[in-house]
């Protein structure tokens, strides 16, 4: 247990826009255990999207306001015990005292998105603004204070890998002091040189009768000392150094190379696009010659974008995914639900396929809300045309009641968990 406790402070000087505590107060308030104040039970660092775009387009005195109404709103969710101060032109720091386990601190950080993403008045204009969300449970190697909160940040950092309006509790590689990070960016930036990156293949089914129907592309690293590492293990060191667009120009380029491998009629390959990838222009060149060059049918590539990418700027997006399939290949909405799209939106958005969250389909059969949710789904796809996946799937009983529900795709370990191309193929034959 960590040997921080939270010190209820008033006389800490404070932020002059949102009258909240300032970066130093908050962290005086993380005051050594001495019998005073409140034992800590985790650290949050709300980061407010767009904010910056904001103040260039509707003026310094608007931001200001939207600051006051995001303290307001998340001043609303916390409890006497927790503290938050304002330590960025748009982050928000917050600790929770108490016994408060993982469980509990998530619960509040969905809270708190929840109450930045509802709608607010600016004048006569309606706003809409998202977050993301680091967070950090207490830990005994945490020496100082600010332990605590840069692990957070690291969180943060990772979490807006993909998309807003989520949150990333800290890894235990996030432990590692600054210098320790420096030293995975750069075996990072080698990793292309040296080879270590390699491509992993999800398979999709056809839940009626097995048979693959698709692959799902997702990116590894060989770390020579840590081994085999998932993208989310490095995706935020990526996004931070600026390499997540030339991580994401990598995997098209192998996938595609493995699609063309395994034949004409080998099944559709799937791959993911970054909320970066998607704000370039540049995506469309590099899929324009990587089409090319692996002289492959567009219509065998579907590019994978989550809901809550293309609900960042919805506008921006349409003209992006119509740039893209301009070029003729698919287009599939992934985590669909996590983003609170609507039947408007999808309408608006040049998609094929709907990939429908893991979070929905772990709930079908036992909550009533769940089961419901999913069905509508499935209905709402079919209504407009499109191709229904469900991600996610780890029980035969939830594949019986896809079926039943009229979905006949999905993926998830419990079919098979993403494998090298090798093994890929076999399944193939």
């Amino acid at each position: 247990m960590t040997k921080f406790s939270v010190s209820i402070q008033t006389s800490a000087s404070r932020d002059p826009v949102t009258g909240l505590l300032d970066r130093q107060s908050i962290l005086e308030a993380l005051t050594p255990e001495n019998g005073q104040g409140v034992r800590l039970g985790a650290a949050l660092i709300v980061d407010i999207n767009r904010f910056s775009s904001v103040n260039h387009q509707m003026g310094y005195s608007s931001g200001d306001t939207i600051l006051r109404t995001v303290a307001l709103r998340l001043q609303s969710r916390l409890r006497g015990t927790d503290q938050i101060a304002r330590i960025g032109s748009d982050e928000f720091a917050i600790v929770l005292g108490g016994q408060v386990d993982v469980h509990v601190a998530t619960e509040v950080a969905g809270r708190l998105l929840a109450a930045v993403a509802a709608p607010m008045r600016l004048g006569d204009d309606e706003v809409f603004m998202t977050a993301n969300i680091g967070l950090a449970m207490p830990e005994a190697t945490d020496k100082v204070p600010d332990d605590i909160l840069r692990r957070a940040a690291a969180a943060l950092s990772r979490t807006k890998a993909g998309g807003p309006n989520r949150y990333q509790v800290a890894l235990p590689e996030d432990r590692a002091p600054s210098g320790e990070r420096l030293k995975i960016e750069a075996a990072l930036r080698r990793a292309f040189e040296h080879r270590e990156l390699e491509v992993h293949y999800q398979p999709e089914f056809d839940l009626d009768t097995g048979k693959v129907v698709a692959a799902e592309a997702l990116v590894r690293w060989q770390h020579p000392d840590h081994g085999l590492m998932s993208a989310w293990q490095f995706i935020g060191i990526a996004e931070d150094t600026g390499l997540v667009d030339r991580l994401g120009t990598w995997v098209l380029g192998e996938a595609l190379d493995q699609a063309v491998s395994w034949g004409p009629d080998a099944p559709t390959i799937r791959v993911n696009l970054s909320a970066s990838q998607l704000s370039d222009d540049t995506v469309v060149i590099d899929l324009r010659n990587a089409l090319a060059h692996h002289s492959i049918d567009p219509a065998r590539v579907c590019l994978e974008v989550t809901e809550s990418q293309l609900l960042h700027d919805l506008d921006e997006s349409a003209s992006m995914l119509q740039r893209l399939k301009n070029l003729g290949v698919r287009l599939a909405v992934d985590d669909f639900g996590t983003g609170f799209s609507s039947l408007t939106h999808l309408q608006r958005l040049p998609v094929d396929v709907l990939k429908i969250d893991k979070s929905f389909i772990d709930g079908i059969g036992s909550d009533a809300g769940d089961t419901a949710i999913v069905t509508s789904m499935i209905k709402l796809g079919a209504s407009l045309g499109l191709e229904v996946v469900a991600e996610g799937i780890e029980r035969q009983d939830q594949v019986d009641l896809l079926l039943t529900m009229g979905c006949t795709r999905g993926q998830g370990f419990y079919l098979a968990k993403p494998m090298p191309a090798e093994a890929f193929r076999s399944m193939l034959v």
